[in-house]
């Protein structure tokens, strides 16, 4: 197994012997993750790619409407009107919808 050499601050490494960590455990444990997480980065990237190609980019009214909800602008978010089914982003508390938008058997895959 190659070897690396990680120099620590004083007072991290000062810590990690208070408390008796394995310094060389938990870095391999933090490599690992940090590589899943640039692969799903990657792999995001790749699907918008792919989901742009297919339907389009959003215009800048869609990416303006996205970025409002994003930033929740009221107590309570509620769907209704202009889109018939869930947004599947979880950013909306509540959707107004009947039993011909949403029968009930498709009603666990809303997250509002």
């Amino acid at each position: 197994m190659p070897r690396v050499q990680v120099y620590l601050p004083d007072d991290l490494h000062e810590q990690l012997k208070q408390r008796g960590l394995p310094a060389s455990e938990l870095l391999q444990i933090a490599l690992r993750a940090e590589l899943e997480r640039q692969d799903a980065l990657d792999e995001t990237e790749r699907y918008l790619a792919e989901l742009a190609d297919e339907i389009g980019e959003p215009n800048q009214r869609q990416r303006s409407h996205a970025d409002v909800i994003a930033r929740r602008p009221a107590p309570v978010i509620v769907n209704y009107l202009g889109f018939p089914g869930t947004t599947g982003t979880g950013l909306h508390d509540y959707i107004l919808l009947d039993s011909v938008i949403a029968p009930k058997v498709c009603r666990p895959g809303y997250g509002e």
